[in-house]
């Protein structure tokens, strides 16, 4: 975590940044640093381009298969046409729109259409990808969906004060979660695991200020500020490959890691970025669009692969490149390739301040040289996670890449069958004319050119004399002959059934995963196995998951406390003494203060975002195998039990110990009811004794002891009567006694 405020102090503020990349004095100082940071945004950008679009194949193959769809484009024009709902004309222009005119239509020699010829069978697609995909993101999503919070802090202290501090940044960061999507964003994310077999989330900070009116004054207040989290293409994502993409969430990995996009240049000037008078574009953009055409108009609009036109400017200009062109007010519309850089440098060696540590800068670039926009981060660049990757390897093969083969097999099945079902409608009838009497004829020629058929009979007529005189007997006036598809149907469904199953075992899933039954009666035993193993794959799947998690985590948490502006207004999941909250550096909301501090009930801590300045575990914990509060409860109670069967163990504990451990039992139990317990303002933790009583004598111990539990009777007793307890209050958790509950 870095401290912007001791940045700034040290001169490398946001400020200095831009004094920096906007100087125009070439003997200064500041223009050496500029000059260097653009060639060396320059250099990566050239060569990061041209690695992505080489390396695109294996994710363009993907995403054209997650796109391809059962029903094709021509089918709804066809059907509009075929039900009256559009006209020839209509029909005509929605086929030229889709480019199918030579496909479906005759027409005459002035090009115009005469005749629709609409074909009864068209080809389909098994989309395989997105089955499979659907159900392995259905598992893994079933495991966060319902998670509150989203994300979960855990101290790495046992006192109240670091419980109390991560239940505030719990909170804290939920709301985080709900006014940026993060469930939804979780979601994206592993299906992009899925299908490239990784996926980045790069992070910045956002900040919304409307207007207010209280007590008749108007005043400015924060409605939302927190991280906002974007996705990140992994076919516009390269970074510094002397080390591999997973350590960038340790931050002991890559030195610098970059995305681009092409944007219509106009959309720059909606912006807070400088430089925009200076952008230009140069040969060497235009040759990366070029040499990748297949790429480029795959991902993006044609109208944003227009750069301006290119013009000859001096050599002293630029010694970039001689061919550039500049944007003007009339390119709005034109493209320009964004790229986003950050990078781990040392200011002080940079000439930027004089801050002698590593930070992470990052700079954004309008096409390949031209900085318009710098800041320093907090935290982390970027956030990464991955399922099943090598972290030798460039480009990994993903879950989908796996599945291509086995779905382009099966769509070669599916129309192999549709060739045999379209050989069958064709028939041939053969009629004996010695048989049939001319009227007969004529109505068979009538019915057969109608339109009761799929596809017009053809008519063979045969004289059954002639044959008998060559010695072939006939023994029907009128024969339809035609293709037997029974045999063909059922050969290439089994075949699809066998492609399936080896597909299935290949990618470890199985046909009780997918939902299906199993072909015979499975034993107890092979149930559990199944489960079992079923489970073990999840678990390894949500490890990459869980890694992506850890890392926002840990972003989430240090951008909140360095960038946070607004006051922390958030009820603690657990409950605590106003002691503890005043420690841990926050104060009670005054309206929630009632009465005496140690009464139960919720209250709403307020204080700075930095209180919560302390050490956290951002590790999978916090998903799948997050802690279980009933279960930490089961093992404080009998904790308990032993200090009340141990009158030396509770005298030595100390009355405000024993406090603290039934205050913990009820904030784990998760009771409706709450139980707060502190010592009184003057009141000492010693464990009272009867007069002339011999020292931690067992007896009296136990009175004082019984009567604590005495105290929390009533204190059960008295919500029960306020109607938080009794027969409607929601049952024990698991493992927690009903007395320390309630009935």
């Amino acid at each position: 975590m870095v401290d912007l405020e001791i940045l700034d102090a040290n001169g490398a503020s946001q400020r200095r940044l831009m004094e920096i990349f906007t100087a125009t004095d070439r003997t200064s100082e500041d223009w050496k640093i500029r000059e260097r940071f653009e060639k060396l945004v320059t250099d990566r950008v050239n060569d990061g381009l041209k690695q992505c679009a080489r390396h695109a194949a294996l994710y363009q193959a993907v995403d054209m298969a997650w796109d391809s769809t059962p029903i094709q484009k021509e089918s709804i024009p066809l059907l509009l046409y075929a039900q009256g709902k559009i006209d020839l004309p209509k029909f005509a222009g929605r086929l030229k729109e889709l480019d199918l005119v030579d496909d479906y239509c005759k027409t005459n020699e002035k090009g115009e259409i005469i005749e629709v010829d609409m074909p009864k069978l068209v080809d389909v697609r098994l989309n395989l990808v997105r089955s499979y995909v659907t159900r392995r993101m259905a598992a893994q999503s079933a495991r966060f969906a319902n998670l509150y919070p989203y994300f979960r802090y855990e101290p790495r202290s046992t006192s109240n004060v670091g419980k109390l501090r991560a239940d505030v940044l719990s909170q804290r960061v939920e709301i985080m979660s709900d006014q940026y999507g993060y469930r939804h964003l979780g979601d994206q994310c592993a299906r992009d695991m899925f299908l490239y077999s990784h996926t980045v989330v790069v992070p910045s900070w956002d900040r919304d200020v409307q207007w207010r009116k209280k007590n008749g004054v108007i005043d400015a207040v924060v409605t939302r500020e927190g991280v906002d989290w974007r996705k990140l293409h992994p076919c516009r994502t390269f970074w510094d490959r002397s080390a591999a993409l997973a350590q960038i969430n340790t931050d002991t990995g890559p030195g610098w890691i970059a995305d681009w996009d092409i944007v219509r240049f106009g959309a720059l000037r909606k912006t807070d970025y400088f430089n925009l008078d200076k952008v230009e574009s140069s040969s060497a953009i235009q040759g990366v669009l070029d040499s990748y055409p297949d790429f480029f108009n795959y991902y993006f609009d044609p109208a944003t692969l227009s750069l301006p036109s290119a013009f000859l400017r001096g050599a002293g200009s630029n010694d970039r490149s001689l061919q550039s062109g500049a944007y003007t007010t009339t390119d709005d519309d034109k493209g320009v390739v964004l790229t986003r850089m950050a990078m781990r440098i040392v200011p002080k060696d940079e000439g930027i301040g004089e801050y002698p540590y590593p930070v992470w800068l990052r700079l954004t670039a309008a096409n390949d040289n031209t900085i318009v926009h710098a800041e320093f981060l907090p935290s982390l660049p970027a956030c990464y996670g991955g399922i099943n990757e090598h972290d030798d390897r460039l480009v990994n093969p993903s879950f989908a890449v796996e599945l291509l083969p086995y779905q382009d097999a099966g769509t070669n099945i599916l129309n192999h069958l549709l060739l045999h079902m379209k050989a069958s409608l064709f028939q041939l009838w053969a009629i004996d004319t010695d048989s049939v009497d001319e009227k007969i004829k004529v109505e068979l020629k009538k019915a057969t050119n109608g339109s009761n058929y799929f596809q017009q009979p053809q008519l063979l007529f045969y004289s059954a004399s002639k044959l008998r005189e060559l010695g072939i007997t006939v023994d029907q006036s009128i024969k339809v002959i035609k293709a037997d598809l029974k045999a063909e149907i059922n050969a290439a469904f089994g075949q699809l059934l066998q492609l399936l199953s080896v597909c299935d075992r290949l990618m470890v899933m199985s046909q009780n995963e997918i939902g299906q039954a199993a072909p015979r009666e499975i034993s107890a035993r092979e149930v559990t196995e199944i489960a079992s193993t079923t489970d073990t794959v999840y678990s390894f799947i949500g490890n990459g998951i869980d890694e992506l998690r850890a890392a926002m985590k840990r972003v989430c948490y240090e951008s909140l406390v360095v960038q946070s502006t607004a006051k922390i207004l958030v009820p603690v999941v657990g409950q605590y003494t106003t002691k503890t909250v005043k420690k841990a550096g926050f104060e009670v909301l005054l309206e929630d203060e009632e009465g005496d501090s140690a009464a139960p009930g919720p209250v709403t801590v307020i204080g700075s975002a930095k209180a919560l300045d302390y050490e956290y575990v951002f590790s999978s914990r916090d998903g799948a195998e997050r802690a279980s509060n009933p279960q930490a409860a089961q093992i404080l109670v009998q904790l308990a039990q032993m200090v009340v069967s141990s009158p030396a163990l509770a005298e030595k504990l100390g009355l405000e110990r024993l406090f603290d451990l039934y205050n913990e039992i009820f904030r784990l139990s998760g009771a409706a009811f709450d139980l707060r317990m502190e010592l009184k303002e003057g009141e000492d933790g010693v464990l009272p004794q009867q007069p002339g009583a011999a020292p931690q004598q067992g007896g009296d111990i136990a009175t004082v002891l019984q009567g604590l539990l005495a105290r929390i009777s009533a204190l059960e007793d008295a919500a029960r009567q306020a109607g938080l307890g009794g027969d409607g209050a929601p049952p024990a958790p698991a493992g927690v006694p009903a007395a320390l509950i309630g009935p």
